[in-house]
Formats: C-alpha cells, sequence, structure tokens
C-alpha cells in the first residue's frame, strides 16, 4: 500500500504542472487496470508480507511484467493521467466500482443459503410462573 501511496503522491504533485503525453502512453483502460492490481496486490501484501518477502516477490515487478512497462513509463503515465485531475477522478472512480463489485461477489458467495422456515408458533417457550 505504501507503493500505491508513494505513486498517488508523486502524482499529486504533478498535477500542478502541464505534462505531455509520454512516449508510451497506456489507455485509459489500462491505468484503470494497473490501479485495480496495485490495490489488490497491496491489500494481499498486507494480509502476509512474510510471504511476499520470503518468496521475492515484488508487486512493482508484477505490474511491469503484466503491462510492459518499466518504472520511468508507469511514473510518466500516472503524472500524466493526474495533470488532468478529472480523468483521474474517473478513472479512480471506476477502479472504485470494480472493487466494490467485486467484494459484494465475495460477500455474497461467503454467505450460505439457508431456507428460513416460516412457523405460525412462537420459538420461544412461555415460562410460567
Amino acid at each position: 500500500m505504501k507503493y500505491f501511496y508513494n505513486l498517488l503522491f508523486l502524482s499529486l504533485i504533478a498535477c500542478s504542472q502541464l505534462i505531455s503525453p509520454p512516449s508510451k502512453k497506456l489507455s485509459e483502460e489500462q491505468m484503470e487496470s494497473i490501479f485495480y492490481d496495485l490495490v489488490l496486490l497491496n491489500a494481499s501484501k498486507s494480509v502476509d508480507p512474510k510471504l511476499y518477502d520470503e518468496q521475492g516477490v515484488s508487486i512493482s515487478n508484477i505490474i511491469y511484467k503484466k503491462y510492459g512497462v518499466d518504472s520511468l513509463q508507469l511514473a510518466q503515465n500516472i503524472s500524466f493521467y493526474t495533470s488532468n485531475p478529472q480523468k483521474c477522478k474517473e478513472i479512480l472512480s471506476r477502479v472504485n466500482i470494480r472493487l466494490e463489485k467485486e467484494d459484494s461477489l465475495l460477500r455474497k458467495e461467503n454467505i450460505p443459503n439457508v431456507p428460513v422456515k416460516e412457523s405460525s408458533s412462537d420459538s420461544l417457550k412461555i415460562i410460567e410462573k
């Protein structure tokens, strides 16, 4: 998560400047997917950071390999998209919608379907004094 916040901080600093498109400009959909993956990977690492360390897994390297970019290209694209706050807000909003949808699907899968019996009698026994 720290990595994600560092990228976001770098991006926010770039918002105050006019940024030209990077030489390898990623589409909005690719940026959305990158942010989505970063959130999921950082969340999974926060659950078991020792596993990531033991396996030598680097979240950055996963992103670079999956999307065929290097750290400079990713930083340039983040700076480019965050230089347009409205566009950045739209992308992050779509990421949030995807996360909420995924969360609701997972919650739905984890809730057992227990049939509810309707009864005309009270399930509580009446205690006589």
